[in-house]
C-alpha cells in the first residue's frame, strides 16, 4: 500500500506556523505567569482557530468570494490541515501499535 508522503515545503510551512504560534504563546504565557508547553500551545491554537471558523456568519463567508486570493489561501489552509491530520493519525497509529 502506497503511503501519501507530505511534501517537504508543506512540512516546512506547518513547522514554521507552529514555531511562530509557540513563540507568541510563550511570550504571552511568560508575561501572564501561566505555564504552558508546546503541545498545549498547538492544541490551544487549533481550538482558537476552530472557534473562529465556527463564529463566521454566512455573510462573512460569502464576502470572502469577493476577496482576491481568498480561494488560494483557503486551499492552502485546507491542505495544511489535511497534512497535519495525516501526521497526527500516522503517529497515533504507530504509538497505538507499540503499546
Amino acid at each position: 500500500m502506497a503511503e501519501n508522503k507530505i511534501p517537504e515545503d508543506t512540512r516546512k510551512k506547518i513547522s514554521e506556523a507552529m514555531q511562530k504560534s509557540w513563540v507568541k504563546r510563550k511570550r504571552k504565557s511568560a508575561s501572564s505567569g501561566t505555564p504552558s508547553g508546546p503541545k498545549a500551545d498547538i492544541l490551544n491554537t487549533i481550538d482558537q482557530t476552530t472557534q473562529t471558523f465556527k463564529k463566521l456568519t454566512l455573510e462573512e463567508i460569502t464576502g470572502l468570494a469577493k476577496t482576491k486570493g481568498a480561494e488560494a489561501k483557503i486551499t492552502e489552509l485546507s491542505d495544511l490541515v489535511s497534512d497535519l491530520k495525516h501526521v497526527v493519525k500516522s503517529r497515533s497509529s504507530s504509538i497505538s501499535q507499540k503499546g
